[in-house]
């Protein structure tokens, strides 16, 4: 009769302090878009009270914790214009239904 063996998952050691802090400090490579619009200056970053100018249009290394608030940015302004994009869609349905 075979026996049913249930592998426990690997638990991996919960990171310290340390090691959270090491992380945002490590150097990554981004690279902001540019056009001759709207997106042509520099974006500003502070973070820890540090202030960051990070130049658009070329790859530049910037610490993670940089990173991180601009990807969180870029996330918003995303989630941003998703609920105008439902918000003008919405007030166009009830425009329509009052003619």
């Amino acid at each position: 009769m075979a026996t049913n063996k249930t592998t426990e998952p690997e638990k991996f050691p919960e990171p310290t302090l340390q090691d959270n802090i090491a992380r945002m400090n490590e150097t990554v490579t981004i690279e902001l878009f540019k056009d001759m619009d709207r997106y042509k200056y520099d974006v500003v970053v502070r973070v820890d009270g540090k202030r960051y100018q990070l130049k658009r249009g070329i790859p530049i290394q910037v610490p993670r914790k940089v990173y991180d608030v601009v990807k969180q940015q870029l996330m918003q302004d995303q989630a941003t214009a998703q609920l105008i994009e439902l918000k003008e869609t919405e007030s166009e349905a009830k425009l329509k239904a009052l003619e």
